[in-house]
């Protein structure tokens, strides 16, 4: 393949071919040609040439952001889960390709960047969304600059700002009620979420084999989006010692034969993630269970789990683990939630008042 029309949204002429050094090493050369024409394109290609055969090598400001984009995808699919790829390749494919995809890498500036997030508040996009692709486009800066494509500074990024959102969570009556009402079908995915914390893809690829009643605890050795499986979102395995409650839950639910996963359908196949999702909705329909900016999803029961232990006083460095936070910070949205947090606090002014010297009192 030479010079040819691009299959994706612009259409563009671009080139396509492996040059072959004189030590028998061979470099692909792919680019998106100047002029969108096939005539244009085929000159391209004759510069190109020209070049490597005079020089030896390309200008790295020659290679465009769709172009780049293309490799960095591939490089991406092999090195994180599939749910975080897919998002990559929709952030990448719908906003920043279109936007900037025909502009080399080194010419794109702090002011391109500017107006590509001007065009995404046109859009009406969230500003957590915004904040998420220039995110993406962060990194994807950082990786052309480890492959040494880029001979200039990274541009600088600003986010916009976004108002702190506390996280969703049941009450306690709420949280009995949806525990001992449901509908039998999944209730035990409702106990590992409020009783354990697990995240929907946890839930979908925990297996018997995971379980330990025993000991009371589960491994987390996998996550699940119906038929793509990876590692946990932590990227190692974690153990999470389970209450009496939900070994009980979880010994009283009958295991589906020929499916070694907890959480089956009627078809004796795993449940998928858009049954579960539209079965929870059910059932907080049913038990009238609402939240006047939106509905209750499985993550809000991620943070009822969290929220509770908070509550309790249990420490904020023992839920991070039980979660798999990779970070404190990401368990500090519980905070406020803890009633040891401010009394811990100020217990240490205790020690002063058995000392009245202190405030100058003798």
């Amino acid at each position: 393949m030479t010079a040819y029309r691009r299959d994706d949204r612009d259409g563009r002429w671009a080139v396509d071919f492996v040059w072959v050094f004189p030590n028998g090493s061979r470099q692909r050369v792919r680019r998106v040609s100047p002029v969108n024409t096939k005539q244009g394109a085929e000159k391209y290609e004759r510069q190109l040439r020209e070049r490597l055969l005079d020089t030896g090598m390309l200008e790295d400001s020659e290679i465009s952001f769709g172009d780049f984009a293309e490799d960095y995808l591939r490089h991406l699919k092999n090195r994180v889960r599939p749910s975080t790829y897919n998002g990559a390749f929709l952030d990448i494919h719908k906003n920043l390709v279109p936007f900037f995809g025909t502009k080399h890498i080194c010419d794109i500036s702090k002011r391109h960047i500017d107006s590509f997030v001007d065009s995404l508040v046109e859009r009406k996009m969230a500003n957590t969304t915004i904040n998420k692709i220039l995110a993406r486009l962060s990194h994807m800066f950082r990786v052309a600059k480890d492959w040494q494509l880029l001979t200039c500074d990274i541009p600088k990024i600003d986010r916009v700002k976004v108002a702190q959102k506390k996280p969703d969570f049941l009450d306690f009556e709420e949280a009995a009620i949806l525990l001992d009402r449901c509908d039998s079908e999944f209730r035990v995915a409702v106990a590992l979420a409020l009783k354990a914390g697990l995240r929907i893809g946890e839930i979908q690829g925990l297996k018997w084999q995971d379980v330990d009643l025993k000991r009371k605890r589960i491994i987390i050795r996998r996550t699940r989006n119906d038929s793509i499986e990876g590692v946990p979102k932590s990227g190692r395995e974690r153990i999470i010692p389970i209450p009496d409650c939900l070994c009980t839950e979880l010994s009283r639910t009958v295991r589906v034969l020929g499916c070694d996963y907890v959480v089956c359908s009627c078809i004796h196949i795993p449940a998928s993630r858009g049954i579960l999702e539209r079965w929870l909705r059910e059932q907080m329909e049913r038990l009238r269970i609402f939240r006047s900016e939106s509905n209750i999803g499985w993550h809000d029961l991620r943070h009822t789990y969290a929220s509770h232990l908070a509550m309790k006083g249990v420490p904020l460095k023992v839920i991070q683990e039980l979660l798999g936070h990779s970070s404190i910070s990401m368990t500090m949205i519980y905070a406020h939630l803890s009633p040891e947090t401010k009394s811990d606090a100020i217990r240490c002014l205790d020690d002063t008042v058995s000392s009245p010297e202190i405030f100058g009192i003798v």
